[in-house]
């Protein structure tokens, strides 16, 4: 099965377009899957508010890429020693992190 994905996205064709994700799960066990359509936006902004610079990362939510953005917020939390939190905006759901990374 992977070799006829590849081959086909190897193939490069008009129509359709694919892109590739690949997971390493706790064992350390890598799994590929092959999914229809661009890959979705990720979008990584800097912005002032109340007089303070912070960076607003949006597009990582489970829908798209399957991350659980309270973990990933834990994450910057503790990898960039700066105040985190989330934010609700419609359907999407934003990681407001302190400061310009």
């Amino acid at each position: 099965v992977d070799a006829v994905a590849r081959r086909v996205l190897e193939a490069g064709t008009a129509r359709h377009q694919f892109h590739r994700i690949s997971t390493v799960s706790l064992v350390g066990e890598e799994k590929v899957a092959y999914r229809q359509g661009a890959p979705h936006r990720v979008d990584i902004r800097t912005e002032k508010r109340k007089n303070h610079n912070v960076t607003i990362i949006q597009g990582m939510d489970a829908r798209c890429y399957g991350y659980d953005v309270e973990k990933l917020k834990d994450f910057f939390k503790k990898k960039f020693s700066v105040a985190t939190f989330l934010e609700e905006q419609g359907s999407a759901m934003l990681i407001v992190v302190g400061g310009f990374l």
